[in-house]
């Protein structure tokens, strides 16, 4: 029994510390399919962090995440195709009822913001805090820019990177007293983690946590180069910003079946393509840039 009472003690104790730090969101899905499609995107600070859905299957889900006394939160709805089944609650770290939230009145368009404000979470920042919002800004076949956000009190960066998959320590480092990295000397179309941590030293609060990973692939170099798509859309293919629609990623029949292939080449695969019906009309473009492909020795003249 007083085991049993203190496995009780322990539990509550838990959760209290808890919900101090974190922002909770209980999602439910009256029909048990899932949200389809719908997420609640969660920005800290105005960088989005996470996003927060219930799965294929699913009737309802709980997740939270951590804050600290006095971080920016926002909360917002990306709408999906099923929104008439969704409604979901948000817990603040003191336990107040930020607020409870559907079912929507129509299934679909009702993108928007859903609440923001200053977080009460008792967990103090730590004197170090951890650089955020970490991005790739370019790749080649031999080097990866990225760029993150600054914590307050940073006087230079170390950078750890690796072959995905890599052991925190065992990694290549460099150092930045910018909040912009260049890292060169990479092997081509080699997938790369990457993590970053301020350094304090200078203002005597040592060093923060590593934030990260964030992970990208260098760009093929020279030819010859297959591209199979299997592992999702190609490292360095850049669908373009100013064109009409996008180049699709696909597996099996494409949706105007029976246009279009039935597989990709090797067979069980993805392949990418334009799907071209309705509401393409004549004159639209589709343009997807490839990485440059280095074909010096694969260039015959007569």
């Amino acid at each position: 029994m007083k085991k049993t009472i203190l496995l009780f003690l322990t539990f509550l104790t838990y959760q209290f510390t808890f919900s101090q730090c974190h922002y909770v969101v209980d999602m439910q899905d009256s029909y048990g399919d899932g949200w389809n499609g719908a997420q609640i995107n969660v920005s800290i600070n105005s960088v989005l962090i996470t996003s927060f859905t219930i799965p294929v299957g699913g009737s309802s889900a709980i997740d939270s995440i951590s804050t600290y006394t006095g971080d920016n939160v926002s909360f917002d709805f990306v709408s999906g195709t099923w929104d008439t089944e969704i409604t979901y609650t948000i817990t603040a770290p003191d336990g107040s009822t930020v607020g409870s939230y559907g079912p929507y009145p129509t299934n679909s368009g009702n993108d928007g913001p859903i609440w923001s404000g200053v977080s009460n979470s008792t967990c103090a920042p730590p004197a170090c805090l951890d650089p955020y919002g970490l991005v790739i800004t370019g790749t080649t076949s031999s080097s990866v820019d990225l760029s993150w956000t600054a914590g307050p009190n940073a006087g230079s960066y170390t950078v750890e990177y690796g072959t995905s998959g890599f052991a925190q320590g065992s990694g290549s480092t460099t150092t930045s007293t910018t909040t912009t990295a260049a890292i060169s000397g990479l092997t081509s179309y080699t997938m790369y983690d990457f993590y970053v941590q301020s350094d304090c030293q200078a203002s005597g609060n040592g060093t923060s946590n590593f934030a990260g990973p964030i992970s990208v692939s260098t760009c093929p170099g020279a030819a010859p180069y297959l591209e199979t798509f299997d592992p999702g859309m190609a490292p360095c293919w850049i669908q373009d910003q100013n064109d009409i629609f996008d180049w699709t990623l696909n597996a099996g029949t494409t949706a105007s079946n029976p246009t279009g292939p039935s597989d990709d080449v090797t067979g069980g695969g993805n392949y990418i393509y334009i799907e071209t019906s309705a509401p393409r009309a004549p004159g639209d473009s589709a343009i997807l840039h490839t990485p440059a492909i280095d074909l010096q020795h694969y260039l015959y003249l007569n």
